[in-house]
């Protein structure tokens, strides 16, 4: 290469460098702002995140993101992990939602100087925000968000539910809806074992058909003179076109007493109860349902 030839190479670097720089400092003010600085805008009263779950003293700061049909979606500061509720040297970004019948807990949660550089990312899992189902919540996921965010620029928050949950009528068959495999308590009884005491005790044919699942322990309770064992079965229809039966007996204070059956459908809509006499003259009301479990009540033990 002559001379002349690298001096012109130079100078063309010279000049492009010197127009990148340029090119630089007139775009930066057009960059999009960093992630953080949405805590430098003014906080409102929609921005504030609150739940029972944490101290209002481990939560530095949040702000309101975005929406969705039915969720609000918060990004927090934390001196506390709380995905796992571990304290940390420095603060924490995490991302949360709320809705009035979906419980999302904080996900995505990374130090604040990791944000800064590398943005964050985070999938938002919602269960059901219903005391009477606590069980069933951890069998179906009922929300599902997802929060990207580069660390300049606005995040992209998407309500992705519909794509990803399956609604619990589509994920059985009405064949497997008949046998109950949709339902939380007696999709449990597959793995267990059959009581044959109480099979040949109480599951006579004046009661019901032989069992397909059961008849398996599923509760044990002892009061001030009084025990209860409660066993749950669910029984062949009868005749062509009936529906099977699910069946909840007990044994008070080791009598077996005869079961309360119905219908597979009935027992997923309204569960089972079975009075057992209590020697104070009362009863003791054992009761099956389908996303609560089985429970014992003794406050009918005496008689009012």
């Amino acid at each position: 290469m002559t001379r002349r030839a690298l001096f012109a190479v130079i100078a063309t670097g010279l000049v492009l460098g010197v127009a990148l720089g340029l090119s630089t400092d007139r775009l930066a003010s057009f960059l999009p702002s960093h992630t953080l600085a949405v805590f430098d805008k003014p906080v409102t009263e929609a921005d504030r995140w609150t739940t029972p779950d944490y101290p209002a003293s481990d939560i530095l700061d949040s702000r309101l993101i975005a929406t969705t049909d039915d969720a609000t979606v918060f990004v927090i500061r934390s001196q506390v992990d709380l995905s796992s509720g571990i304290r940390m040297d420095e603060p924490f970004i995490c991302v949360a939602a709320q809705s009035p019948a979906v419980l999302y807990r904080p996900a995505g949660c990374t130090p604040e100087s990791v944000v800064r550089t590398q943005g964050l990312r985070t999938v938002l899992e919602g269960m059901s925000n219903e005391p009477e189902n606590f069980l069933a919540a951890f069998s179906q996921t009922r929300g599902v968000i997802t929060v990207e965010w580069s660390p300049r620029g606005d995040p992209l928050v998407a309500d992705m539910t519909d794509e990803v949950v399956v609604a619990p009528d589509d994920l059985y068959t009405d064949a497997e809806r008949e046998q109950g495999r949709d339902i939380f308590l007696l999709s449990g009884l597959r793995g267990s074992r059959a009581d044959v005491e109480v099979e040949v005790e109480a599951f006579l044919a004046d009661f019901a058909t032989a069992a397909e699942l059961g008849p398996a322990w599923v509760n044990e309770s002892t009061s001030p003179g009084n025990a209860t064992i409660s066993y749950l079965s669910v029984h062949a229809a009868a005749e062509a076109g009936q529906q099977r039966q699910v069946c909840l007996t007990g044994r008070l204070n080791g009598d077996l007493f005869p079961p309360a059956c119905t219908s597979v459908a009935e027992f997923r809509d309204n569960g089972l109860q079975l009075e057992l006499p209590s020697r104070e003259g009362g009863v003791i009301l054992l009761t099956a349902d389908p996303g609560a479990g089985v429970g014992v009540d003794t406050t009918r033990s005496r008689p009012g």
